[in-house]
């Protein structure tokens, strides 16, 4: 069964009508009848009952200056029933018309300045509606809520419905509703594309790797995807492709499609991400193509955060946060992460024209091959220094990351704590053996991960 028609009249004036709400309804004397007429009798009916809308009353540029706008919306039988409307039309607008001016707007004809009006033919021509109804399908109790149309298909793989005759219903809000049920179930990506992500986290990220076998499936496919997006912007930093990265932040500041960053809207979309970090992430890999020559360890925190506290913060909503108080925590496990990153990679970045070391830290400026040069004038020393001081201000922001767990879900606290902390041994082994790794990557043992794992589950599940 399809809704009632519907016969709608926009129309300006040349006065205003500031007693007018927003919103009104005005009752026929009959309208319990006119639903029957409009069902069952399927005719025109003498005492329309009308809804009136004036959108200045909430926002006055909505009407040009010492005017008005307006639509009146009158429940008029669908095209099942036999009304000519390129006669009834006009009569109808008449008739809607006399009854305004009667009720809420006095002297209407002697203002009235712009008028055009639909009718259930054109819902039917111009919008495509079934008898030019104009809610779909009509909202009876077997055809309303969970037994209207589903947004995914039932008979038929990667088919979605959006719109006022699929759930949850008709009506503006109706569909705008189905339209953001639609954007959670249908990602940007097909199965095999996803199993590429999964693929991409396994070879890249030795480390989470490990952790995310404990993460239930959806939420480590989120995780997988939410990789691939910020690898993505990450290698194109690495690479130079500036042009890249500022594309696609002129399309995520204007709300453009863009093939990468949808990805993201879906995460959003699914789970809830913000989307300040995302901004901030870009922004901070923007700045980094001027080159990077880290002045003030504030800088370094700054840059930090933008980079890796933003991934934490991406990342709780999908590990299940909701109180608010995780935020700071996890920032400080993401920026905690880079630091160490950031001193296990001190001679790959100057071999890269990077130099993340704050300079405030060193006795006189420093160079690229200062640093590749093994203990020239004694800088070696002096960087061990500073990686020491950095790593000791990383532990600080561990111990806060370790901290936030407790707003986890007990499941989410086991991969979160275990990578923290192997992240965390990383920067044990630089503390431990400097001048070994200072040209060499320090890297945390199998055997070793798997011994940080016992008493993170204990801990986790126990405490």
């Amino acid at each position: 069964a399809y809704s009632m028609g519907l016969f709608v009249w926009y129309f300006g004036t040349t006065k205003a009508y500031p007693d007018v709400q927003h919103h009104t309804i005005i009752m026929g004397e009959t309208f319990k009848e006119l639903l029957a007429e409009i069902y069952k009798q399927k005719v025109l009916s003498d005492d329309l009952s009308l809804y009136l809308h004036r959108p200045a009353a909430t926002d006055a540029t909505m009407a040009p200056e010492g005017g008005d706008a307006f639509y009146v919306l009158a429940p008029v039988p669908n095209k099942k029933a036999q009304v000519n409307w390129k006669e009834a039309g006009e009569k109808v607008r008449m008739q809607v018309q006399k009854q305004l001016q009667d009720s809420l707007l006095p002297r209407l004809d002697e203002y009235l300045d712009i008028s055009f009006f639909v009718t259930p033919d054109d819902f039917e021509d111009k919008f495509n509606t079934l008898w030019g109804s104009g809610f779909s399908i009509a909202p009876l109790f077997t055809q309303s809520a969970w037994f209207r149309f589903h947004n995914k298909s039932e008979e038929l793989e990667d088919l979605y419905f959006c719109g006022a005759g699929t759930h949850p219903g008709a009506g503006l809000p109706g569909v705008v509703s189905s339209a953001k049920v639609v954007e959670k179930l249908v990602p940007p990506s097909r199965a095999e594309d996803e199993e590429a992500f999964q693929q991409l986290f396994r070879s890249k990220s030795r480390t989470f790797s490990l952790a995310s076998f404990l993460l239930p499936k959806e939420r480590a496919e989120a995780i997988f995807r939410l990789y691939y997006v910020c690898r993505t912007l990450d290698d194109w930093a690495d690479e130079g492709q500036e042009h890249k990265l500022r594309d696609a932040m002129a399309c995520w500041n204007e709300h453009k499609p863009h093939p990468l960053l949808d990805h993201y809207r879906f995460l959003q979309a699914r789970w809830g991400l913000a989307s300040l970090p995302m901004t901030e992430l870009m922004e901070a890999m923007i700045q980094e193509q001027n080159g990077v020559a880290m002045k003030t360890e504030a800088e370094l925190l700054a840059y930090c955060h933008g980079v890796a506290g933003t991934i934490g913060l991406m990342t709780c909503p999908i590990f299940g946060v909701t109180d608010k108080k995780a935020l700071k925590h996890a920032d400080d496990l993401g920026i905690a992460m880079q630091l160490t990153n950031i001193c296990r990679d001190v001679c790959e970045d100057a071999k890269n024209g990077r130099i993340y070391l704050p300079a405030e830290c060193f006795k006189s400026p420093i160079s690229h091959p200062d640093i590749l040069q093994n203990n020239s004038n004694g800088v070696l020393n002096e960087i061990n220094s500073i990686k020491k001081r950095i790593l000791m201000e990383a532990d600080r922001r561990y111990t806060s990351g370790e901290q936030g767990i407790c707003y986890l879900p007990w499941r989410m606290r086991i991969v979160v704590r275990w990578a923290g902390r192997m992240y965390r041994e990383i920067g044990k082994l630089i503390q431990d053996n400097p001048d070994l790794f200072h040209d060499k990557r320090a890297v945390v043992s199998g055997l070793k991960k798997l011994s940080i794992l016992i008493p993170c589950l204990i801990k986790s599940i126990f405490n």
